[in-house]
């Protein structure tokens, strides 16, 4: 069966009646969401006529088709809020990276006051997707839209079995609005994971046992970087996983790659006699699975910097 989780909400305090509807519009908010996932998935499987797509773990047979590829998978659903800062920072809230799902459905992301109140006019911030001969561009969505972003899975599970062009899993980055400070972004996503057992011919694992390895790994037992690069294509371990293999001018942080700027980078840190450091705004330094969208590279003195627990 497909499991299904859903994240931490933010949402701002209401009366009893107004918490029973919002709970009620919820369900069917991700209901929709899931049917259009399904139809996706099997107009996709129409298009690509797959057949069988990944072995079992022993050996046990293949998937007969991408619908059950997917069905066999858990589902992930994130829903978060994004407070705009006072000053936003230049640099991408998220820097450029590729989800390591399947894919992921989510819907354009709405701007919301303190009060609850949706702002209908106001910008959401930008989304930019980096073509394949790389450039990055912005993404125009329909407010009343479902977006569909393919992940590194579809490199380890559904290319392999793709005979004509590979699908392609974009890297996208996202930087918040600049006009609307206080107000939170608010944003649902729901992502598809490959089942447990669909094995990778590029790891010789299955998917669980790659999930796994990845969690000791963050955790910081045994083997780390090379149980890090598990799960990722061989193209994404330096810029997803791998903190040590990132750029002169980058840091690993948040399980990716991102960018030093002119105010924040190892010498720009020095001169003002504090350390490049991953952490959230209140110095909880970045430990492995730990954290959220706002862990970034910052300057700090590692006196005032706590653990994450």
């Amino acid at each position: 069966g497909v499991g299904r989780g859903l994240g931490a909400v933010t949402r701002a305090s209401a009366a009893a009646p107004c918490e029973e509807l919002a709970e009620r519009a919820g369900r069917d908010f991700r209901a929709a969401i899931g049917e259009a996932v399904d139809a996706f998935v099997a107009q996709l499987d129409a298009v690509l006529g797959l057949g069988a797509l990944a072995l079992l773990h022993g050996d046990l047979g293949g998937y007969s088709s991408l619908e059950q590829l997917v069905a066999s998978g858990e589902r992930l659903e994130h829903f978060h809020t994004y407070r705009v800062p006072e000053q936003a920072p230049s640099a991408p809230t998220l820097d450029f990276h590729v989800d390591q799902g399947l894919f992921i459905a989510f819907a354009p992301a709405m701007m919301v006051s303190e009060a609850g109140g949706p702002s209908g006019g106001s910008s959401t911030g930008a989304f930019v997707v980096r073509s394949g001969d790389g450039r990055e561009v912005e993404a125009a969505l329909r407010p009343d839209s479902v977006v569909f972003l393919l992940g590194d899975g579809v490199n380890q599970y559904v290319n392999p079995a793709h005979r004509r062009s590979p699908l392609r899993a974009p890297e996208h980055a996202f930087r918040m609005p600049r006009d609307t400070p206080g107000w939170h972004r608010v944003w649902y996503g729901m992502m598809q994971l490959p089942p447990r057992d669909a094995l990778s011919d590029e790891a010789g694992m299955t998917f669980g046992d790659i999930r796994e390895q990845i969690l000791l790994a963050s955790a910081g037992g045994d083997g780390e970087r090379a149980a890090l690069s598990l799960g990722c294509t061989r193209q994404l371990v330096a810029r997803e996983l791998a903190g040590s293999a990132c750029e002169e001018d980058q840091m690993s942080c948040w399980m990716r790659c991102m960018n030093h700027t002119e105010e924040v980078s190892p010498e720009a840190c020095a001169a003002k006699g504090q350390e490049l450091v991953c952490s959230d705004a209140q110095g909880n330094l970045f430990q492995g699975a730990h954290g959220d969208h706002t862990y970034r590279p910052r300057c700090a003195d590692p006196a005032a910097t706590t653990t994450a627990p």
